[in-house]
């Protein structure tokens, strides 16, 4: 993608990047500078000040074709500007997750209507290994509750959570997108419970998709 630079003096050069008209998919985009009329000669711009406070605890936004987006800059390890952004045909958006004595309950806000939705996970280790668990409607949203108590084949399992809703034809990505953090994977831990020997778990992904895991002795 190109954003054409206004016109001016380069200390004052101003350039808004709006996800909402200006579609990313899915990724990390690295920012270079490229003269005016030139097809080469990029260079990349180099970041100071990533600022994100703006998107403290906001949720992630909807675009005019219903796709849920959500873009966020930052500096890359080594000084350099990047985007992460996120575009999704259907999102439910995790608003908080509560760890209990039984089992892990997630709330989540849903951009499509939540009738009949399921939660499935997708086992990582092969088919035979997924399961489903029911949704409660809760307000705008929904809830669902994964039991600590799952019983696994290997020592070590790990699935990734989607919905699957009626109103959609595809599995719906359940994660959290919104807000101001570009690696949740890394700040969003929520604490492992143990019963019977077994460690369980709720995580964010790389993608900020939600997962679940259990380790066995």
């Amino acid at each position: 993608m190109r954003v054409p630079l206004p016109a001016g003096r380069a200390s004052e050069v101003r350039v808004t990047l709006d996800p909402l008209t200006h579609p990313l998919a899915e990724g990390r985009w690295d920012c270079y500078v490229v003269p005016r009329g030139a097809t080469r000669g990029r260079k990349r711009l180099v970041c100071e000040v990533a600022e994100r406070a703006r998107r403290v605890g906001r949720a992630p936004l909807t675009a005019p074709d219903g796709e849920t987006v959500s873009a966020l800059p930052y500096a890359t390890v080594d000084g350099f500007l990047a985007v992460r952004a996120w575009r999704r045909p259907a999102h439910a958006e995790v608003t908080r997750i509560a760890v209990g004595a039984e089992g892990t309950t997630v709330r989540a806000a849903l951009s499509v209507p939540a009738t009949g939705a399921v939660v499935v996970a997708v086992s990582r280790q092969g088919e035979s290994g997924d399961f489903s668990l029911p949704v409660t409607p809760d307000g705008s949203g929904l809830v669902f509750t994964l039991p600590h108590a799952r019983p696994v084949a290997a020592p070590h399992s790990r699935w990734d959570l989607y919905l699957r809703v009626p109103a959609h034809e595809v599995p719906v990505a359940l994660g959290r997108i919104g807000g101001d953090i570009i690696d949740r994977n890394k700040t969003d831990l929520v604490p492992a419970t143990r019963r019977d020997g077994a460690e369980a778990r709720v995580f964010f992904t790389g993608a900020h998709n939600l997962a679940f895991e259990v380790r066995t002795p």
